[in-house]
């Protein structure tokens, strides 16, 4: 959450990477200048608290430092002394440093790719960052803070790096910044920083555009400026968004890329980038598309609490006895307790309207008083995410006081080429178990059979990439899923399907089953062995399901023996959706009776094993606003009296892809619109999204003796397979949204 203090001297930097970016926001000091206070400041390359897009929103007024107040000796030089190649643009979704803000007010922050020898201020070396190939010659190091210095990039002239083709490729892009919250809007966009030249050249120049069909925003020549001096270098121009939002890039160049014009670069193959050194501080970007700038002192997002008694000390109000009051007139906005911790409830203005063209807001005055002083500060409420996921305290340490394990889904680009880790520190940092979204379903696993051999051909890259990280990472790991009548490859589809003889089938099923929990065993902690057998009308999918075709309902029971066959200690699952309703939850319950009371009355059974087969039902929970809290409630209850002849043991359950979307059903689906762009989400509909959320978890904790997992379907909205629905806690660029607030709400607070 953003707070705009008391009288601020502001001082706005930027750490530039080359590839990627940290950007920092607005450091404001007060009347008084005692004791040395720590801020924590978050940065990242795609979004999130104290990323450009949020400093753009609420420090419209600041300006960079002025040209000439500090000498090039002043800054300490981080930068590359060659260019690695293979950097790329990505770069963890946020970082935090702690950083001390002066008496003098100066504000210090280092976290650049740098060269060993401009390490300094004994640097801390980050071993392991997502999405940078590292080179023998960088590391990277995270300084906390360094005197009075402050940071600046060094760009030199690297040996044999030609200019790309594109000079908006992201290898050579200071900033690479989305566009998306603008698009088909038209803003104007205004850059200004401070260069200092070490030599004049001509073919030195920066440049601005946007998107990937290049129209230049600002192309300026450096030509002119003068050598061995801070110049401050500014250009501003209106444009229009694409309707895909594009993206805005910053960068130098040369001045063969027709910098001093034109509307398209003409690369020279032939020039090295860039070919003088040069420095770059102090850059500063705004965005701006008319919107009116709050004037609030905080600014909270509606279900967020804040505690205002920092603020209150720095205003002069004593500590002791003081009141704290709203103003009746705005009563809904918010609550104010007692001891001054104000919570956005609720918004006023464009409810109605679209998220995407806008959020809604909402505005109120806290007064506090004590010793004969008062101060008064006002408050906007908002539908907008306001605080970075990797600012908030990990979720995981709320969620596993009442659910042992807290989950959500991975890619393979979470985790490390190696397979020595997750590197989505955001995935780390808030859960302990992992599914792998795609990775581990048949048509990722296995590719071919042969029909003579019986051989089935298997693809483990990306699936061993997943679960090797997670495993790694100290994560329990959800194999998902074995068999279902989706997302097979062609051989199940088309040789099972054609396989003369129930017997002949399942051998080939139990052979797959066999060779796959095996290959991963040990590191497994829930299978999905069957996923979705049934249909909504609670039958069996007869002609959809390859191994039903063939094998007839017996392959359930073939499948999950085969299953605990080859590893003994995973927790076998049955998962579905729709699970809500009551005749699809009937049908699953009486095929899970089934299977276990067959399994433990099998002949051979040791008289003391009462182990059940299927030891766990998945409900996967992808639901609309249609869906009430009450028909998940009346599915637990049901769960919660399974009972097994020959066994005391109860079934567990999981809610295994919690994902919400904002608006009923038939909304939803008639959207023809895609991703986050296309989305038709009121505001409205994300403060009903946030009430659903709260409303289900308050469900799922009435049954914490059966519940074991909660995972959520996606971290972020834009990620999501329904994206067009906002369905997740956090938005596209990894802020809170208020259903965070009320899901984590719902939880006690950490002793």
């Amino acid at each position: 959450m953003k707070m705009k203090r008391f009288k601020p001297i502001c001082i706005l930097l930027a750490a530039i990477l080359i590839g990627s970016f940290s950007f920092l926001g607005c450091i404001e000091e007060g009347d008084k200048k005692e004791e040395v206070k720590t801020y924590t400041v978050k940065f990242s390359a795609n979004g999130g608290e104290g990323t450009m897009s949020d400093v753009i929103r609420s420090v419209n007024d600041n300006k960079a430092l002025p040209a000439n107040t500090f000498t090039k000796d002043d800054y300490i030089f981080t930068g590359w002394n060659t260019l690695p190649s293979g950097s790329g643009t990505s770069f963890p979704d946020e970082v935090k440093a702690n950083i001390s803000a002066k008496n003098s007010g100066t504000v210090i922050l280092f976290a650049q790719w740098m060269s060993e020898e401009a390490a300094s201020a004994e640097p801390v070396e980050v071993s392991s960052m997502s999405g940078f190939t590292k080179t023998s010659n960088t590391t990277l190091f995270l300084h906390p803070s360094y005197e009075n210095k402050f940071n600046v990039v060094r760009v030199i002239s690297p040996p044999a790096i030609n200019p790309p083709s594109d000079p908006n490729q992201s290898d050579y892009a200071y900033i690479t910044q989305s566009l998306s919250a603008y698009a088909n809007k038209t803003v104007t966009i205004s850059i200004s920083m401070n260069v200092w030249l070490v030599e004049k050249s001509a073919a030195i120049a920066w440049q601005a555009s946007l998107g990937s069909t290049y129209p230049f925003i600002t192309n300026k020549s450096l030509a002119n400026l003068e050598a061995d001096k801070w110049t401050k270098v500014e250009g501003s121009e209106k444009v229009t968004v694409p309707s895909g939002g594009g993206t805005l890039y910053i960068s130098t160049g040369h001045s063969s890329w027709n910098a001093t014009g034109g509307d398209k670069p003409s690369p020279n193959p032939n020039a090295v980038w860039p070919v003088k050194e040069m420095y770059i501080a102090d850059l500063f970007v705004k965005i701006d598309d008319g919107s009116p700038v709050s004037t609030a002192d905080v600014i909270l997002t509606v279900g967020s609490t804040m505690d205002l008694n920092e603020m209150a000390a720095a205003y002069g109000i004593p500590e002791t006895n003081r009141t704290w009051e709203k103003d009746p007139s705005w009563a809904p906005q918010i609550d104010v307790s007692s001891v001054g911790l104000v919570t956005a409830k609720s918004v006023s203005v464009n409810g109605g309207g679209q998220y995407r063209n806008g959020a809604a807001t909402g505005t109120a005055t806290v007064k506090v008083s004590s010793g004969g002083k008062s101060k008064s500060f006002v408050v906007q409420t908002t539908t907008a995410g306001q605080e970075g996921i990797l600012s908030l305290p990990p979720m995981k340490d709320r969620v596993t006081q009442k659910f042992p394990l807290f989950g959500n889904i991975a890619t393979r680009s979470d985790a490390s080429v190696s397979g020595t880790g997750i590197t989505n520190t955001a995935l780390t940092r808030h859960f302990n178990a992992l599914t792998s979204e795609n990775d581990m379903k048949p048509d990722a696993i296995t590719s071919a059979r042969n029909t003579t051999s019986g051989e089935i051909t298997y693809t483990y890259t990306n699936a061993d990439r997943f679960v090797n990280s997670a495993f790694a990472s100290g994560m329990n790991v959800i194999g998902h899923t074995l068999l279902w009548h989706s997302q097979n490859p062609a051989w199940i589809t088309e040789q099972i399907t054609s396989t003369t003889g129930a017997p002949a089938a399942t051998t080939i099923m139990k052979k797959y089953i066999t060779d796959v929990v095996t290959h991963f065993k040990g590191k497994i902690h829930t299978w999905d062995v069957l996923n979705e057998v049934f249909t909504d009308a609670g039958g069996y999918r007869t002609t959809e399901n390859p191994w039903y075709i063939a094998i007839g309902k017996d392959f359930i029971y073939e499948g999950y023996l085969a299953a605990r066959l080859a590893d003994p200690d995973a927790i076998l699952y049955y998962n579905d959706y729709n699970t809500d309703s009551a005749v699809k939850a009937d049908a699953i319950i009486a095929m899970v009776k089934e299977v276990n009371e067959k399994y433990l009355s099998r002949s051979g059974k040791d008289s003391g094993d009462d182990r059940l087969l299927i030891e766990g039902i998945g409900m996967q929970e992808h639901h609309n606003q249609g869906i009430a809290a009450a028909s998940i409630r009346a599915t637990l209850n049901k769960l919660r009296a399974l009972s097994f002849e020959g066994s005391a043991r109860k079934i567990k359950v999981s809610v295994s892809e919690l994902d919400v979307i904002a608006q009923p059903w038939n909304g939803y689906s008639s959207n023809t619109g895609t991703g986050v762009a296309g989305s038709t989400v009121t505001n409205d509909g994300l403060i009903t999204q946030a009430d659903n959320y709260e409303s289900y978890m308050k469900v799922y904790l009435d049954f914490t003796d059966i519940i074991e997992r909660i995972s959520i379907w996606g971290v972020r909205d834009d990620l999501s397979w329904r994206a067009k629905g906002l369905p997740l806690l956090f938005d596209q660029y990894s802020r809170a949204k208020p259903a965070y607030y009320k899901f984590i709400g719902t939880l006690p607070a950490l002793p």
